[in-house]
């Protein structure tokens, strides 16, 4: 039997990792993050983390085939919950063959509220665990830092990301007839990821 997914999409800074990481806690089950591992994967400099380094410095999409590769080791049996892929039909597809998933969560946030929160994004200088200003990191114990990627062109790419590719993906026939839960993630507070 194929593993379970519950894709969790939305905006940055909707809550993403925060409600992910809640809901994994909860149930007793795998939260993973794409960028985030993809990140890691860049930073250790593995072999899928330089091909991503290079597609991702020539501004192309990542064949759906290398982003399964980003989080392949990390999925469980039973139920996981996932945000950043897949975010195209073809990286559906490809998931669809080791994965069913099962249903989505769709966050949205009010344009103040993610201005506020990609601001406050930080990560650990050592492992990039993301977290927020004033975090320790889990893992090193050390102060949280700024992220590079808390840039004004890097907020506007994203969100185009979601409106030019990721919203369409929702819409389509291939995610449309999953259960689909919408919430609005303004009214929980300050998270980033």
């Amino acid at each position: 039997m194929k593993s379970l997914c519950v894709g969790i999409y939305g905006e940055t800074c909707a809550g993403k990792s925060t409600l992910g990481k809640h809901l994994g806690s909860v149930m007793g089950c795998p939260y993973i993050s794409f960028g985030d591992l993809k990140r890691q994967e860049i930073s250790a400099g593995t072999e899928i983390g330089i091909a991503i380094k290079q597609l991702l410095a020539q501004s192309c999409p990542l064949p759906a085939e290398l982003g399964y590769a980003v989080i392949r080791s990390r999925i469980a049996s039973g139920l996981n919950f996932i945000s950043g892929y897949p975010i195209s039909v073809d990286e559906f597809n490809t998931f669809s063959t080791h994965v069913s998933m099962i249903g989505i969560v769709a966050l949205s946030v009010d344009e103040i509220t993610l201005i506020q929160r990609f601001g406050l994004r930080r990560e650990c200088p050592e492992c990039h665990l993301p977290g927020i200003i004033g975090d320790v990191c889990s893992v090193h114990q050390i102060q949280m830092v700024h992220r590079e990627d808390v840039r004004l062109d890097e907020l506007m790419a994203r969100r185009n990301l979601y409106r030019q590719r990721i919203a369409p993906f929702l819409e389509s026939g291939s995610v449309k007839v999953l259960p689909q839960l919408s919430l609005d993630s303004s009214v929980l507070g300050t998270v980033a990821e």
